[in-house]
């Protein structure tokens, strides 16, 4: 039989509960991430949240650059892109650092040679047109290039769920859409736009059981879609 009392046990559970667990992950030698993982021991309001910190080696010491987000090395660990709360962020181990206009998602291209930038609505509210923005960065950030495009109101339906889902074998950066809400009048569909400096031309849809297929990567390789998902900071 146990020998620690009730009271001493509850002590025990909450000293958990608020330790939880780190994991640190050096995007270079330079800069790191940490997540601080909550061990959900004691059920509470507003628990479970994770932490995010990004830190850069600064004189020997680690400063904090962001209280939320990841990162990514790029061109070998020579430049880093880390996620920030104004956004992305591209910064040198000499430390300098400049931000990167994009209020979507970033991924750099498999080549690793641009970084790509797409915006657009979270999801359709019979807006027409619907417009995504296109930007292209260098490996040291400079905008190469921006173009705006759009998708009549007429051409989709009115519930889908938009996703930046990697890039063509051109090397173009792919939209995916989920076109068609489930349990309506038609199956729902998937539908891939690929970007370009001309507009939104439409790679193939494909009926679905349901939306989240979508998503599903063995669904793309059974009609053999072949993408590059690239990379961005907030997958790494």
């Amino acid at each position: 039989m146990s020998n620690i009392g009730p009271h001493t046990s509850a002590l025990l559970a909450a000293a958990i509960t608020l330790g939880g667990c780190v994991t640190t992950r050096y995007v270079t030698p330079w800069l790191r991430t940490t997540v601080d993982h909550p061990v959900d021991i004691i059920a509470e309001s507003g628990s479970g949240q994770q932490h995010h910190t990004t830190e850069e080696l600064f004189h020997g010491q680690w400063i904090v650059l962001s209280s939320s987000g990841e990162a990514m090395s790029i061109r070998g660990g020579k430049r880093a892109i880390y996620l920030g709360g104004n956004g992305y962020v591209m910064v040198t181990e000499s430390g300098h650092a400049r931000p990167i206009t994009c209020q979507g998602v970033l991924r750099e291209s498999p080549d690793e040679r641009t970084l790509d930038c797409l915006e657009y609505p979270s999801f359709h509210r019979s807006v027409a047109p619907f417009d995504v923005v296109w930007r292209r960065y260098d490996a040291t950030s400079s905008l190469l290039g921006q173009h705006r495009m759009s998708l009549e109101d007429d051409l989709i339906s009115e519930e889908f769920t938009p996703s930046f889902i990697g890039f063509s074998s051109t090397g173009a950066p792919v939209l995916l859409l989920a076109v068609g809400a489930d349990g309506g009048d038609r199956p729902p569909r998937c539908a891939l736009y690929e970007a370009s400096s001309t507009g939104l031309t439409l790679l193939g849809a494909f009926e679905a059981n349901d939306s989240r297929t979508c998503n599903d990567v063995g669904f793309w390789r059974d009609r053999r879609v072949k993408l590059d998902a690239g990379r961005t900071p907030q997958e790494q």
